[in-house]
């Protein structure tokens, strides 16, 4: 994972697979970071994610005060975030 932090937003690159392996070093992403910047996932190399994965993102919105943007996900990703009504809670882009 790969983050990089400007004055206003925190962006997250994320792995190809986000899932239960790799929820722990996702949370320590920005655990440590300032709750009041946007967060930005970058999805673009996810090909899959499992429930840990998005009860992980569910936990970054909690830990975040602005906005969560989920950013540059695949078809089928974006599939599975709107099918567990994520497109209600975070801000998809493409």
């Amino acid at each position: 994972m790969r983050v990089i932090e400007n004055e206003q937003e925190i962006s997250i690159t994320l792995p190809k697979e986000f899932s239960y392996e790799t929820h722990q070093s996702f949370r320590s992403t920005y655990i440590s970071k300032s709750k009041e910047k946007s967060y930005v996932v970058d999805f673009s190399h996810v090909t899959s994610l499992d429930s840990t994965a998005l009860g992980a993102l569910l936990i970054l919105q909690e830990h975040a005060r602005s906005k969560v943007i989920l950013r540059g996900a695949n078809e089928d990703v974006v599939k599975v975030l709107t099918m567990a009504s994520f497109d209600e809670i975070f801000t998809i882009e493409p």
